[in-house]
């Protein structure tokens, strides 16, 4: 399947086209269940396909159970798919496809478990300088270059639709009680990934996570954390689970840093 890594740690450089038309690429994994959580029902992998660089994460919902698993579905379905799939495959049609894919899937399952499941999810597929961003859920993908940070995803949610209307402001919705309330993820019927384009130069930081850590650590901390060229992914990565941790460890954590390397850095 080409994973890199699935619920632990990835400390390597590469470069994914032996071309050498793609960026070197730095990257970190961290998934964990917080301090108050039962179980971990984040999951978040990094996979090498022909089409690309795969980083992906999912928060499961459903019971203790039927979250993790739909996660793991997610997860691993997106790598296992795009593993396969033709390196002539036009990027946005490859995840449109594991999409359903993935979605009937986990539909299908919830009827023999006849218990409800889904997963939010988080990815960017990065091929040579551009990275397919995609997104169900709330679990984001930001961007960050130049010390400025963007949001790269728009959250499917109610308490999103609230702010896009200008009746909460974006620090209230944080705190809102219908703020897990989803209006998309996988596990619904007819869903699909809502994708946009992204052009990376070097130095860029591309971060992937669930609500567990931008639900509770502000951007600017963010920001911080993810910032300092002086430290590896792996330590940015630390920086940034220590952040959620240091907040309260409510939710469960996943986490996927990846820097854009100078050509020729490795």
């Amino acid at each position: 399947m080409g994973v890199k890594e699935m619920l632990g740690r990835v400390k390597e450089r590469f470069n994914i086209d032996e071309g050498q038309t793609s960026p070197p690429l730095q990257a970190a994994v961290r998934c964990h269940k917080g301090k108050v959580r039962e179980e971990n029902q984040d999951r978040a992998a990094i996979y090498t396909t022909p089409l690309g660089a795969l980083l992906v994460v999912a928060d499961g919902v459903g019971g203790l159970s039927a979250g993790s698993l739909a996660a793991e579905m997610v997860v691993e379905g997106y790598g296992s798919l795009l593993s396969s799939a033709d390196r002539g495959t036009d990027p946005k049609i490859a995840l449109q496809h594991a999409t359903q894919t993935i979605n009937q899937a986990i539909c299908d399952k919830q009827l023999t478990a006849k218990q409800s499941m889904g997963a939010t999810v988080a990815l960017a597929l990065v091929r040579g300088t551009t990275a397919y961003v995609g997104h169900a859920g709330d679990s984001r993908v930001y961007l960050i270059r130049e010390a400025r940070m963007s949001r790269l995803t728009r959250d499917h949610s109610i308490v999103q639709k609230m702010v896009d209307h200008g009746i909460i402001s974006d620090d209230q919705s944080r705190k809102h009680p219908d703020a897990n309330v989803l209006t998309r993820s996988l596990g619904q019927k007819a869903v699909e990934l809502e994708l946009s384009e992204t052009k990376l130069v070097a130095e860029d930081v591309l971060l992937l996570c669930s609500d567990g850590l931008w639900a509770y650590v502000e951007e600017d901390a963010l920001l911080e954390a993810a910032n300092s060229p002086l430290l590896t992914a792996e330590q940015c990565a630390d920086a940034l689970l220590d952040l959620a941790l240091h907040a309260g460890g409510s939710d469960n954590i996943g986490i996927i840093f990846l820097r854009v390397l100078p050509a020729g850095s490795i």
